[in-house]
């Protein structure tokens, strides 16, 4: 599988004139199928510590499907988010003075690819930068003092990569930077209330026919819900802005949330399963009329169907089109929260 696998972390930091800290994030990679493996480091986190946990909740969420590895395989989303912290708590001194940017076809370091420069320019404006988005629309190159223009930097890191203006160096480098410049934070009393997705399987988890479905809950109803793992990758993704007002509880929370999958009862069997084609999304809309030629406009039950696991996983790419309807004697399960974790997850 072509992953990318981590062999090493680092942060650094520097303070600006209004004394806020701004991190950067270095990560020392490799690439699964690509030889030699020889590792390079790359920056790619930028900014405020909201910015930088946020971006690190993202990576992290990509070990859920393998995609981020080690060198000895899987890793786990928590342990991945506590190295992030780690060195966040301890950064070196960021050592840049500036960095220059322009808007150009072809280019790495230094520029804001022209596929890209729409979105970057309406950021600037909206984030009151409108004379730095004018220059740069006509062509001009910019020279950009980190310390002077971390404003315009750090709103530029929300839409383009951070190693486009950051990576200057071919490895970080720089003292350690002291205390004063560490993020550490305390792990606080409560735990933040999160809300666990998921309330049926479709199959027993681990079946090769379906074990890792899931049957979530949405607004119109029951729905045909993602794989397990990319329903952990979406919890973990977002997971960000909790980590910063409740420090500390997401290892906890994410057993808790791997727990509560693995408990999920069966969808019933006698649930009616129902095809509506004029909801699927065009590139579907005959896939989705030809289940209903197969099970009709009434539908079938679960029971029904079990024969045929093919044609249910068809289903799983046309969700808006199928309705899952529960026996009258049957209620849903409701998402539950943090506060339900003295039976989903250990301490």
């Amino acid at each position: 599988m072509g992953a990318t696998v981590t062999v090493g972390k680092m942060a650094s930091a520097y303070v600006i004139k209004t004394g806020e800290r701004i991190y950067v994030l270095y990560e020392n990679t490799y690439e699964k199928n690509c030889y030699p493996h020889t590792p390079h480091w790359c920056v790619i986190g930028f900014g405020r510590i909201e910015a930088v946990i946020n971006r690190i909740f993202t990576y992290a969420s990509v070990t859920c499907g393998g995609m981020l590895q080690g060198p000895g395989g899987a890793i786990q989303p928590t342990s991945y988010v506590e190295g992030w912290l780690r060195a966040l708590a301890a950064p070196h001194q960021f050592q840049g003075a500036h960095t220059s940017l322009e808007i150009r076809e072809h280019g790495m370091t230094g520029s804001i690819p022209t596929d890209e420069a729409g979105p970057a320019l309406n950021a600037l404006r909206n984030g009151g930068h409108t004379d730095i988005a004018d220059r740069l629309a006509k062509g001009e190159s910019i020279v950009f003092s980190y310390r002077d223009d971390a404003d315009v930097l750090c709103t530029l890191a929300t839409v383009i990569a951070p190693w486009r203006f950051a990576d200057s160096f071919i490895r970080p480098s720089g003292e350690p930077g002291g205390p004063a410049l560490g993020y550490r934070r305390a792990r606080s009393k409560a735990a933040p209330d999160v809300r666990f997705p998921g309330v049926y399987r479709l199959r027993p988890q681990g079946d090769p026919d379906g074990g890792d479905s899931i049957i979530v809950e949405t607004d119109r109803g029951l729905s045909i819900g993602p794989w397990e793992y990319a329903v952990l990758q979406k919890w973990v993704e977002i997971y960000g802005p909790h980590e910063l007002s409740h420090p500390g509880h997401f290892r906890h929370l994410y057993q808790g949330l791997r727990n509560h999958l693995a408990a999920l009862p069966l969808l019933p069997a006698d649930t009616r399963i129902q095809v509506d084609a004029t909801k699927a999304k065009p590139w579907w809309a005959t896939n989705a009329q030809t289940i209903v030629n197969q099970i009709g406009p009434q539908g079938r039950t679960l029971g029904e169907m079990t024969s045929d696991w093919k044609t249910f996983h068809q289903m799983t790419s046309f969700p808006e089109a199928v309705t899952l309807t529960l026996p009258s004697t049957v209620n849903a399960h409701i998402m539950r929260s943090s506060e339900q974790l003295d039976l989903l997850a250990v301490g």
